[in-house]
This record gives C-alpha cells, structure tokens and sequence, in this order.
C-alpha cells in the first residue's frame, strides 16, 4: 500500500499531521516538497537544492539580529537600510559566502595535491580563525567591519557542510558542487540554527539514499514511526516538567494544573546560590543537576528524532541521532548513542587524522590522542566557532578567555572517553548482565550529569566557582 500513489500520500499527509504536533509552522512547505521528491525520485538531488534554496530564502538560519545590533552600534543601521535595505543586505551576504564555498571547493579539488590544499580543512579553519583576527585586530571602516562580521557568521553555519564536500574531492562520483549546495543546511534541519550537518555530506547520503519503491516505502514508513515516537517524548517531556516544576502540564492549548507537584529547583538557582556563597543542600544540588540533565536529554531526542524523520520522507535511511542513551555501558558508548552525528563530525575531521598521523607505534597513545583530538580538541573548536554572538561582541582573544570552562568540560570528556576505550578494548560483556544492564549505566549517567555541569552557556563565571559547584554535591561541603 505505501509503495502506491494513495499510500504515499496517505503517508505524507499522517506526517504532517505530526510536525502540526510538534508545533512547525512550516509543515505545508515540506509536504509539499516531500511530495515532489516521493513521485519524483529520479529527480531526488535537484529538489533536495530546490527545497533548500527555498528554505534558505523563507527561513534563514542566520543569527541576522547579533549583525543588525553590530550595524547600530556601529551607527550604519540606518545607511543599510536607507541605501540598498536589509533583506539585500542579507541576501548579497549569503551568496557572497556561498561563492566563497565555490572558489575553496574548486581550488581544493585542482591543487588537491599541493600545499595547502592537499590539507584543505587545516587550510579552511586556519583561514576562518584568520578572518576573525582581522574582523577584531584591523581597523576597518564601519560599514567594511559590520560587512566582515556578517560574512563571518554566516560562513561558521556552512563551515562543516562546506567540510565533508571536501572530503569528497577525490571521490570519482561525487556530485557537481552545485547540487551539493543541496546538503548545505538541507530544509530538514527547519529553523535550528545548528552548524552540525544531519546526516554528514554528500558522499553519506549516496549510501542511504533508498534505491526503489521498495525501500523509498520502508524509509517513509520508519519515518513516521519516529516522528510519533518524538511525539511521545513531547508528551512525557511535558509531563514530567509540570511534575518538577510549575504544577502546571501544557501541551498544544491545552493546559492541566497539577494539586501537587515536586517543585524541584531549577539548575541555576542552586548554582547562583553557590556561587553567593549560601549553597543548597547536597540532595538538592543533585536533583536540580539530575532533572536538568536528563530534561535536556529528552529535548535532544525530540530535536534530533524530528529531523531524521523528515530526511527519512524525503528518501534517506538515515540513523537516528540519539539511539537509546541510557543504555550505555561505558562512556564511549553513551557519547556515541547521545548525539550521534556530532560525534561523527569530531571522528571524521579531528580523531582519524590524529589517529592514522601520530604515535603509530604506541597503540593506547595513539588512541587517547586521537581521542582527545576529537572529543577535547574539536569539540571545543566546534563550539568556539559556533557560539559567534561571543565573538562578534567580545573579539577573538577575550571570547577565547570567556571560553575557558568549556576548555575543561573538553578536556575531562575527551581524557574520559580516551580512558573508557583503552578499559574496555578487548573485553567481553555480558549484555544480560546485571553490571551491564543498571550499574554500569547508572555510573555512565552520573559522570556526564556531573560533567555537565561545566557545559553551561554562561561565560561570565569562572571556572573554580563550576568546580566548587560540583564539591557542594558531596554532604557535609
């Protein structure tokens, strides 16, 4: 049935019937393009460019307000909008970028040999740093430094997908650069301002892409079978807020108060207590800490389970982002399960070139390196250059000092899961049993809930005051 013209769009409409659900205002765009590319599959790639390129003109995932804020400080708001106006502005500014993306991706693949484009992503990020040095170092005139930044912040967002093209150059069937632009924040990622690309590049979605009616159905089917899964996590995410916090269950318009509720403390009223030096007791330190962690655990799945949904409808048998985390028997694992296209994005960019490059003849060395080259190293970068607003603001040196409690939140994990592949490299588990099954993931949950503490977005505390959090979790501290 799901193979025929009425149980696709049986399919499609059940699907949009679930975005409506999770409250995206554009689900009438993506049926409509994810019709197109159902009927149409011979054309999968050339729509998937039509549908972004729409995207990107509907709902660009630019932080757009950081530049207009930068434009008035500047005092040249106005002269953009008085000359050429503000959606020129932005337009002249994506497909500058884009161009950009053009000339790298072309030199990359002519010089692929020479230096320094036989090492094009060493080149592109020492580049990028550069043209943030220059923004912040080089006295510009206002309208050339509002201009600067602007092309800064929105080549960060398209600096990754830009990466995996380049990782394809020697591939002999890669896709035209033009039809790649495709894969460049496709129109399945929605709104999220995220620079990680779902699901990899160009030469990932070849492999998934479904290659008949057949396995088109089963995708489709899959699909939808976790958008509605997402659903459910909506509800109970829902639930089990009113539950710790307000009293209150609000779903859709629909709304519940509760006649009792737990009225847990929120993560950063116990860490503004300790930082004014009248801590929370240790019980409700951890609770605070628990339900934020495992609240915000719950809000990756629905993120990540919606996007895959929608990449699976338009012919992609994509993994899912977020698989079953509280399974995880070591660190390793959970790393992998929690935010899983990330952690693709480290391993392909930072920890197999570390790891095929240095200390070839040390085994556990060349792991942990590799390891922290990844989890540590570029985990950092990832997030140094994606949170620009920083940057933009506080310029490239004290944006970096800003960023030191997230320098140790990379250093531990990666230290930690380094540590956690050399423990169990060559050992047998025992699945069913009970160290596999509860101790070893209650132990994994509580080390990234502890960690997490120093995965926090506010850059003005210093670190101590983050590892003096974490002793008041201890009693009698």
């Amino acid at each position: 049935f799901s193979q025929t013209i009425t149980g696709r769009l049986f399919l499609i409409g059940v699907f949009a019937a679930g975005l409506a659900l999770h409250g995206r205002d554009w689900w009438p765009q993506v049926s409509v393009i994810l019709v197109l590319m159902s009927f149409l599959p011979e054309y999968r790639r050339q729509l998937l460019l039509a549908g972004t390129l729409f995207w990107l003109w509907q709902y660009t995932p630019f932080n757009w307000l950081l530049i207009t804020r930068l434009a008035r400080s500047e005092g040249v708001a106005a002269s953009i909008d008085d000359s050429i106006g503000w959606p020129v502005f932005q337009a002249l500014v994506v497909v500058s970028v884009l161009l950009f993306c053009a000339l790298f991706y072309a030199t990359a693949v002519r010089f692929r040999d020479s230096a320094p484009m036989n090492r094009p992503l060493r080149t592109l990020l020492l580049g990028f740093v550069g043209l943030m040095a220059l923004a912040t170092w080089l006295p510009l005139p206002p309208m050339a430094e509002v201009s600067l930044w602007a092309f800064i912040v929105v080549l960060g967002r398209y600096i990754w997908f830009l990466a995996y093209s380049l990782m394809d150059i020697r591939s002999a069937v890669r896709s035209p650069f033009v039809l790649q632009l495709g894969h460049y924040h496709p129109f399945w990622m929605g709104v999220t301002p995220s620079a990680v690309p779902f699901p990899k590049g160009a030469a990932y979605l070849r492999k998934i892409e479904a290659k008949d009616s057949s396995e088109l159905a089963v995708t489709q089917l899959k699909g939808v079978k976790l958008l509605y899964w997402a659903v459910l996590l909506m509800m109970v995410h829902a639930v089990c807020t009113g539950l710790l916090y307000g009293g209150s269950i609000r779903l859709w318009d629909w709304s519940f108060s509760l006649s009792y509720f737990i009225d847990v403390p929120r993560f950063r009223e116990v860490l503004d207590a300790s930082v004014a030096g009248a801590p929370a007791a240790w019980y409700q330190n951890w609770l605070a800490l628990a339900m934020r962690f495992l609240l915000d655990l719950l809000n990756m799945a629905i993120w990540g389970h919606v996007m895959i949904a929608v990449c699976r409808m338009a012919g992609f048998r994509a993994l899912r982002n977020t698989y079953k985390p509280l399974r995880s028997a070591t660190i390793a694992e959970f790393w992998n399960r929690y935010y899983y296209y990330f952690k693709e994005l480290l391993v392909e960019f930072f920890f197999y070139p570390a790891f095929m490059r240095y200390f070839k003849r040390s085994p556990k060395l060349r792991m942990v390196f590799a390891t922290m080259a990844a989890a540590g190293f570029g985990n950092v970068l990832y997030h140094f250059l994606r949170d620009s607003s920083y940057i933009v603001r506080m310029g490239l040196w004290e944006a970096l000092l800003a960023f030191k409690v997230y320098l140790v939140y990379g250093a531990l994990l990666g230290l930690a899961i380094g540590v956690s592949q050399l423990r169990n490299q060559g050992r047998r588990t025992d699945r069913n049993s009970l160290r596999t099954r509860i101790l070893a993931p209650v132990s994994v949950l509580a080390f990234y809930c502890v960690l997490s503490i120093f995965d926090d977005p506010d850059r003005s505390l210093p670190a101590i005051e983050y590892f003096r959090f974490t002793l008041h979790l201890l009693p009698g501290l």
